[in-house]
């Protein structure tokens, strides 16, 4: 055990507390919580530094979804293409995002090449899509496969957001889960 009062925290070991709470806010609260912890970590430069990566994390983490009529996706890491770059299967197009600014650019068209994967990802997808349009109004939904070594891999993914106000009260709900076949 380290005797805190005499070594102060390392840049490495600051920067893995900060990166372990932040992957605990609840992703409306991020800036809030990036915020109070730049405060407390009294390193401007560090946090500026760990920014962009601890926000991308954090993103991919919660399936933050991009909404664009050009894509309707949930980032995740099953998506992701490249540092910055994720792939909407549905509509079959790539684009950058910036998860800072919570931005979506360079909107590319991406073919799928397995067309057998293809099929069996828009089954899945229209059947989530069904029951998430059915239960959860506003919901949105993702499916997205990729082929390794001759094998496909499946991910299913889905993020409903609901939140209802009333005059008297404020309710939201969030239920994400991921699975993979």
């Amino acid at each position: 055990v380290r005797d805190l009062q005499e070594q102060p925290l390392s840049r490495q070991e600051k920067v893995k507390i900060v990166s372990s709470i932040l992957k605990q806010a609840p992703p409306e609260e991020f800036c809030e919580a990036f915020s109070d912890l730049r405060l407390l970590v009294g390193d401007d430069s560090l946090m500026c530094q760990e920014a962009a990566s601890l926000c991308a994390l954090h993103n991919k983490l919660h399936f933050i979804p991009v909404r664009r009529k050009e894509c309707e996706v949930l980032l995740t890491r099953h998506n992701e293409l490249e540092e910055k770059h994720f792939l909407d299967s549905q509509r079959q197009v790539s684009f950058k995002f910036d998860h800072l600014r919570k931005e979506a650019s360079d909107f590319q068209a991406h073919p799928q090449e397995d067309e057998k994967g293809e099929e069996w990802r828009r089954a899945l997808y229209e059947g989530l899509k069904a029951y998430v349009s059915s239960h959860y109004p506003g919901g949105i939904c993702s499916c997205s496969h990729r082929s390794i070594r001759s094998h496909i891999v499946c991910q299913l993914v889905d993020k409903v957001e609901g939140v209802l106000r009333k005059a008297t009260k404020l309710m939201s709900g969030l239920q994400r889960e991921s699975v993979i076949s």
